[in-house]
């Protein structure tokens, strides 16, 4: 003889119930384990630091160069790279020139980027070059 199907009576007794108290169960034994464990000591913030790697300053009024974008230098220098990896930096030595006008022309063009375009250049252009106004984009 077939079995009667079990009708049950009270459906969120199972959907809403159980899953809520297994969380606050859950919870609370989560914030019991972390109340008992200790946690290690503060580091002392007063204490002297002995080896402090610096990196080597570049001059103040210096070109960047190289790197991973692979700057070029303007017209009449040359790039001097402080490593020897492929992404290696370095900076511009030579003959920098100032630009002939106010602004230099950054618009983009088919090819690799100008060398007068770069970060590096147009902050020393800006410092350098009196009357420099800045890179048209």
């Amino acid at each position: 003889m077939p079995r009667a199907k079990k009708v049950e009576s009270q459906p969120w007794l199972r959907y809403i119930v159980l899953p809520f108290l297994l969380i606050l169960f859950g919870l609370e034994t989560s914030y019991v384990y972390l109340s008992r464990t200790k946690l290690p000591p503060l580091p002392n913030l007063e204490a002297p630091i002995t080896a402090v790697l610096t990196p080597t300053p570049t001059p103040p009024n210096s070109v960047f160069c190289g790197g991973i974008a692979a700057y070029p230098c303007p017209q009449g220098a040359k790039c001097v790279l402080t490593d020897n990896h492929p992404d290696a930096s370095g900076i511009c030595v030579g003959n920098i020139a100032c630009p002939k006008t106010n602004w230099v022309n950054c618009l983009p063009s088919p090819g690799s980027m100008r060398a007068e375009c770069t970060p590096g250049y147009l902050r020393w252009a800006k410092t350098s070059c009196p009357g420099f106004q800045g890179a048209a984009y």
